[in-house]
């Protein structure tokens, strides 16, 4: 039973979130098994796609703790259908916990889900243009396969570890409400993310 002041977290939004730790795991299985067939442009995609679902997981519980409020920010939603903030997501829920985020890393990481994106996009089609003649299976190679393979092996060992809480303080959905709101405004968003605002958040 919740104590007073404490907000249950639904069920279906623990069964949303486990379910993408599953399918997760499923999208780097088949990975593997493609990367094994000599395919690694392909087992690059299911790598890159199991990270997204990783990244949809956590703002799957963003978006659940934001609703809650009357001013709930409607980006949270937004970013479930884009690639490169699933991937942001992905690499934002795994670090906030085992490293100080300054403006910087923050950069760091939107600079990685964007190549991940754009990398995986060069080997999943066929292009001619006036550049000429793009064969996916020449876009990515073995070692870049295997490491994406390594790393989303780690993030989602990570997000198996995690214990999903099923009772949330109603100060904590009030002040992520507010943070998710705030950071909506690019200026806010740069202050709350400056090197000084990120140092007392560490400490």
């Amino acid at each position: 039973m919740s104590s007073a002041g404490d907000s249950q977290v639904d069920e279906k939004t623990i069964a949303a979130m486990r379910a993408c730790v599953d399918h997760a795991r499923a999208l780097l299985e088949s990975a593997r098994a493609v990367q094994a067939a000599g395919h690694p442009n392909v087992a690059y995609h299911l790598a890159a796609l199991a990270l997204e679902e990783i990244g949809r997981r956590e703002l799957i519980g963003v978006q659940s703790l934001a609703a809650r409020r009357p001013d709930a920010p409607a980006w949270a939603a937004k970013h479930t259908q884009d690639h490169i903030k699933k991937l942001f997501w992905c690499f934002f829920g795994g670090a906030f916990a085992f490293q100080r985020l300054t403006g910087k890393a923050l950069e760091e990481l939107t600079g990685m889900a964007t190549l991940i994106h754009s990398t995986r996009l060069a080997g999943l089609y066929v292009e001619n243009d006036k550049d000429g003649l793009s064969i996916p299976e020449d876009a990515i190679t073995a070692e870049q396969c295997a490491n994406l393979i390594e790393l989303a092996t780690a993030r989602l060992v990570i997000a198996e570890s995690e214990k999903l809480r099923e009772e949330v303080p109603d100060e904590e959905i009030a002040l992520q409400a507010w943070f998710l709101k705030t950071t909506e405004d690019p200026e806010k968003r740069r202050m709350i993310f400056s090197g000084g605002s990120m140092a007392k958040l560490a400490s």
